[in-house]
């Protein structure tokens, strides 16, 4: 879940993010260096004839109970796809995750 405060500006108030805590673990998501927040996000939308109809579904987690819901996805056999920026690359390259054999 996102903690947010509000912040006095000089001509207007903003909300700002001040941490982001694992909806899983209840632990921050806060980097090492205390300047980023290292989390991933599941989310859900759903549709007029779904049994949830128009509901959303947001679940921030922390790099460790994301590995542990990858590898669950993993082993009912599913996929998830992963998205490669690394520097060098010309542009991301999306490729299927799949488990490990």
């Amino acid at each position: 879940m996102k903690i947010t405060e509000k912040v006095e500006g000089k001509r207007k108030t903003f909300t700002e993010v001040v941490d982001v805590v694992c909806d899983i673990c209840k632990k921050s998501t806060r980097d090492q260096g205390d300047m980023n927040f290292e989390y991933a996000e599941l989310a859900a939308t759903w549709g007029f004839y779904s049994k949830k109809d128009c509901e959303q579904h947001n679940c921030h987690m922390c790099e460790t109970c994301y590995d542990k819901i990858r590898a669950y996805i993993h082993s009912i056999g599913g996929v998830v796809q992963t998205t490669d920026y690394s520097p060098g690359c010309h542009g991301p390259i999306s490729v299927p995750d799949y488990p490990d054999e």
